[in-house]
Formats: C-alpha cells, structure tokens, sequence
C-alpha cells in the first residue's frame, strides 16, 4: 500500500509497518492484534484500517519492508560478476547473510511467521529472495563450468561451501563492529 502519498501519510503508514513489524515478529501473526499495532504506533486502530484494510495487508507491507533493505554490497556484487575465487566470495556471501540478519533481527523471525502462518506471503519471499539465490546460483554454474569446484547443484554448493568453510573460518572472528567496518 506504500506509493504516492502526503508525507504525513507516508510517516503514519512508515509508523505501522514498523510497530507491525516489530510484534509480528516477536509474537507471530495469529498473536498479533491489530489494536496492539496501533498502540504501539501510537494511532487508534480506525487509522491502522483506513490504510491496511486486513491484518494480512499489513503483515505483508512489514514483510516487504525489511525485505526490500537487503541488497548486495558494490563488493560482493563485483566478486560474484567478475566469478572470482570461492574463497574470496564465500566469506563475502556469508557476511552478506549475517549482516542482513543481525542489521534486521525482526527478519529471520518475520520469514519464520511467513513460512509458517501467513503462507499468502510465499509471492514476497520469493520476488526478493529469488534474485539474490539466482545471482548466487549463477555464480556457482560459472565457476562449477570453468572447473574451479565440481559440477553439483548450483544451490547445494552454495549451502555446503557456506557452512562448511566459510562459516568455519568466520564466526569465530564475528563482532557486529567487524561486520560495519568491511563494506
């Protein structure tokens, strides 16, 4: 429902998804009243209606919303364009990952409710994820086709070199200071 509107009513609506956000999130779908959103938006629930009609509305405008913020750095963007070595790309696709989930720690709990509450929201998911996952798989057939790993399945390799080495060699070493000071 985000789009070309008053900047009052973008702020209003910008309060919502994020307090949305924010108890969905922490309570799931189902637990989530709307009169609570509102509350913690600090508006009355006639307002939260007037601009997201249906609870799921606003589940999915918050959804969208943290997913929308997740974007490859110039540098990954680089790394996985230019197909350079898995161990410079791994560790880079793994900070990309932890940075998007300790930057957004509503997120992984919202994917959590997407999965497995509110599955009209499987669209937004995919539409968001589905390009990152193909430049990734992308990445993997031209490095697998030039013979820098082996030829398996673009989106298993990616798992398996991801928490095989560069989840390995990454976590012990992990502060949130550390994650800010590489991009």
């Amino acid at each position: 429902m985000i789009g070309k509107k008053s900047p009052e009513r973008s702020l209003t609506e910008v309060r919502l998804v994020e307090a949305a956000a924010q108890l969905f999130a922490r309570n799931g779908f189902k637990a989530t009243t709307t009169r609570e959103i509102a509350q913690l938006a600090d508006l009355n629930e006639v307002t939260l209606f007037r601009y997201f009609p249906h609870k799921p509305d606003l589940f999915l405008a918050a959804l969208e919303s943290h997913l929308s913020r997740i974007k490859f750095s110039r540098d990954l963007q680089i790394s996985l364009s230019e197909g350079q070595d898995p161990e410079v790309v791994v560790p880079k696709v793994v900070m990309f990952i932890l940075n998007a989930l300790i930057t957004q720690p509503d997120l992984q709990h919202l994917l959590h409710v997407a999965g497995f509450e509110l599955r009209e929201s499987e669209a937004i998911v995919r539409d968001s994820l589905g390009p990152i996952f193909d430049a990734l798989c992308a990445y993997f057939k031209k490095i697998a086709d030039k013979g820098r790993i082996r030829h398996i399945e673009p989106d298993l390799s990616f798992c398996h070199r991801a928490s095989d080495r560069g989840v390995r060699e990454f976590v012990p070493t992990w502060s949130p200071a550390r994650l800010r000071n590489r991009h």
